[in-house]
């Protein structure tokens, strides 16, 4: 009855865990100068016929000469009503 839906890349199988999974590492480098990059995405949704729950998190952390010069991070989440198939209401949304 109910549908949940996970999204993650990885070793994980959907299958076994009756849903998608999705969670990706953007970027991960070094360059010449030791400065190492990394930069993460993350997707976790349940939809139902009637409803939507959706939240995403955005990090961002990067080094230059032993001294933090990014650290960024943002997490979105929104739940949506559906009042049917061309309509819906969004009576929650927030980012931190």
């Amino acid at each position: 009855m109910k549908n949940f839906t996970w999204r993650r890349a990885g070793a994980i199988d959907p299958a076994r865990l009756g849903g998608q999974r999705h969670a990706r590492p953007e970027q991960c480098s070094r360059s010449t100068s030791a400065r190492p990059t990394f930069n993460t995405a993350a997707e976790l949704s349940r939809r139902t016929p009637a409803t939507t729950l959706l939240f995403n998190y955005l990090g961002n952390f990067s080094e230059a000469n032993g001294e933090q010069s990014a650290n960024n991070e943002r997490i979105n989440g929104s739940y949506d009503l559906r009042l049917n198939n061309d309509w819906f209401v969004r009576p929650a949304l927030f980012e931190v």
